[in-house]
């Protein structure tokens, strides 16, 4: 599953850089998988953990090795949901994201986002290709989702 699309890339330019917080990382994700039943694609935590750390390197504060206030991230796929048999595919994918601060047990951020893509029949020709392609673009606009919530939250 490619989740590295040009719509996460873009956040750069956009005005969704988040240089207000110190770095953040990515801990943990959780909640994916590789197929779904009858190898229908699904999204694993790992393809999703990849898409979520570029982006937040693309948007963030560099780096330089001698942080010690970086913020952790854990996040939950939590759903994803598409029609069966539909002719153009939409996809829904549900995240639960939660930033922490160095040392905190409670988050400074818990957000559920919920997001959907449409893939139209004419894209490609099988429904199990329209699927990976929808689940693809409803997770990259999840992504881009939670980043421009952070951006607008400057303090």
């Amino acid at each position: 599953m490619r989740l590295d699309g040009g719509d996460l890339r873009q956040l750069a330019a956009e005005d969704a850089r988040l240089d207000h917080l110190p770095p953040i990382e990515v801990r943990a994700v959780t909640g994916g998988s590789g197929t779904m039943a009858l190898g229908s694609p699904s999204i694993s935590s790992a393809d999703f953990a990849r898409a979520l750390e570029r982006s937040l390197v693309d948007v963030g504060p560099a780096r330089n090795g001698a942080e010690t206030d970086v913020l952790t991230l854990d996040a939950e796929i939590v759903d994803l949901d598409y029609p069966p048999g539909a002719k153009d595919m939409p996809a829904h994918v549900t995240v639960r994201y939660r930033l922490f601060d160095p040392g905190a047990d409670a988050p400074r951020v818990d957000r559920t986002i919920r997001t959907g893509f449409l893939v139209p029949r004419d894209a490609a020709f099988t429904g199990v290709e329209r699927l990976r392609l929808a689940l693809e673009g409803a997770a990259r606009e999840n992504i881009a989702t939670f980043v421009r919530g952070l951006a607008r939250e400057r303090g």
